[in-house]
């Protein structure tokens, strides 16, 4: 090889070197004007950079810090290892049992007092609750003279081995107060949540029932029944949805009998009350009590409903 040759490859050598040496100092130029889209920093290209930080971590990472927290359930006396604090509470959660479960009896018999009275039913509140509880424990000096005289009633009506004495205030008014919020909620979210679909199954029952003046016979499938009741229920609660089902054949006779539904549920209304709507039930639970009631004594009695089923075979001839 000669000196010639030997001084043309050094010479490719250090070019190619140059060459990488300048395409790393063009890169080193490039990093330094990147700009972040989303959280618009300098420093990196994207947002999959460690360096931005609004970074949406991966699977792994948000798996390495993930933290297990457990409940250990005990009883009152392994926790609690002072004698009279586990007595006090063992006699507190006692009676406060006993004042609930007696309240809440108090309660229905109140409420249904008014029902079957045909009175506009007393607004459902903790503070009426409260009183209703109250008035077991002996503390009736606030209540009205409505809820004194409901009170006397209810008291003449119990059992002769019935003492009341047993649910006399302990100091506990406070853990009454917050259990007469809870009962309220129960008995609200109880009768607006469960409202649609109890009437739709009390329109169904009598449609069903040979001897109701609203029986519509077996012509119509329950299914057919169903769609009926709902389209009922949706009309006199003025939903918006609220379309003619599209199984039924909107003939003079299904005409006549949506029609004396509406009236046979007219006679539920209360006096005084404002024209019920979805979201009223909601609001106003109250005023659907009476119609509540009736739903639910129609509905707990056992009830067979029969239709016409299309022969499936061919009779022989």
């Amino acid at each position: 090889m000669t000196t010639r040759n030997v001084s043309k490859n050094v010479q490719k050598k250090i070019g190619k070197r140059e060459e990488l040496e300048k395409a790393k100092e063009e890169a080193k130029d490039a990093s330094k004007s990147m700009k972040c889209p989303t959280c618009g920093g300098t420093d990196h290209a994207s947002s999959s950079s460690k360096n931005c930080f609004e970074r949406v971590k991966g699977k792994k990472e948000v798996f390495k810090e993930f933290t297990k927290t457990t409940d250990i359930k005990t009883s009152l006396i392994n926790c609690c290892k002072h004698e009279s604090v586990v007595s006090e509470i063992q006699k507190l959660v006692a009676h406060i049992t006993q004042v609930v479960f007696a309240g809440s009896i108090f309660a229905n018999y109140h409420y249904l007092g008014q029902v079957q009275n045909k009175e506009v039913p007393s607004e459902i509140s903790q503070n009426l609750i409260y009183q209703l509880f109250s008035g077991l424990t002996g503390q009736r000096r606030e209540a009205s003279d409505e809820l004194q005289a409901c009170f006397r009633t209810f008291h003449e009506s119990l059992p002769s081995g019935f003492d009341l004495n047993a649910y006399k205030g302990q100091g506990y008014s406070t853990i009454i107060s917050s259990m007469a919020k809870q009962f309220e909620t129960l008995v609200c979210e109880n009768i607006s949540s469960n409202y649609e679909a109890r009437a739709c199954r009390y329109l169904l029952g009598i449609f069903s029932k040979p001897n109701h003046e609203l029986f519509c016979g077996t012509n119509l499938t329950v299914a057919q029944r169903k769609s009926i009741a709902r389209y009922v229920f949706q009309k006199k609660t003025n939903a918006e949805d609220c379309k003619w089902p599209s199984s039924v054949d909107k003939n003079d006779e299904i005409k006549s009998l949506f029609e004396r539904t509406l009236a046979f549920r007219s006679k539920f209304d209360v006096t005084g009350t404002r024209p019920p709507t979805v979201p009223n039930v909601h609001a106003i639970p109250h005023h659907y009590l009476k119609r509540t009631h009736e739903i639910q004594r129609e509905t707990s009695e056992k009830q067979y409903i029969q239709e016409n089923v299309p022969q499936q075979t061919a009779t022989p001839g």
